[in-house]
């Protein structure tokens, strides 16, 4: 009889262990699983702030400002400046704000009409 209860004294034993093992696992697994999706959260919102960026790199290129000269003013590398412009463009975002008229130049000038033929 004392053989049977220490058989079933150990198998108890075994299974709380397990238990307890089981439940560290839960716990490890759910930590891992939060730390993933907050990760995943802040990646959706650095995509959208670096479309925002990109955005304003372009409105600030439709103003005029060289490509050097963006990078100066918003003190990022023209890699990152090319990336951002890259992620603006594929998000399809835009700025909100309307773009300034550009002054008739040469190149955006309408052509008038002739005035019959020229003799």
């Amino acid at each position: 009889m004392s053989a049977n209860r220490s058989k079933v004294a150990a198998r108890e034993r075994a299974r709380q262990r397990r238990l307890e093992l089981d439940a560290e696992r839960a716990r490890r697994d759910e930590q891992i699983e939060q730390a993933a999706a907050e990760f995943f959260q802040a990646q959706g919102a650095h995509r959208e702030a670096a479309a925002r960026m990109g955005a304003a790199a372009a409105t600030l290129a439709a103003l005029g400002e060289s490509s050097q000269r963006i990078q100066l003013l918003l003190e990022v590398s023209a890699a990152d400046l090319r990336r951002l412009r890259q992620i603006s463009r594929e998000s399809g975002a835009s700025d909100p704000r309307p773009r300034p008229e550009r002054p008739d130049t040469p190149t955006n000038t309408p052509k008038r009409p002739e005035h019959g033929p020229r003799t």
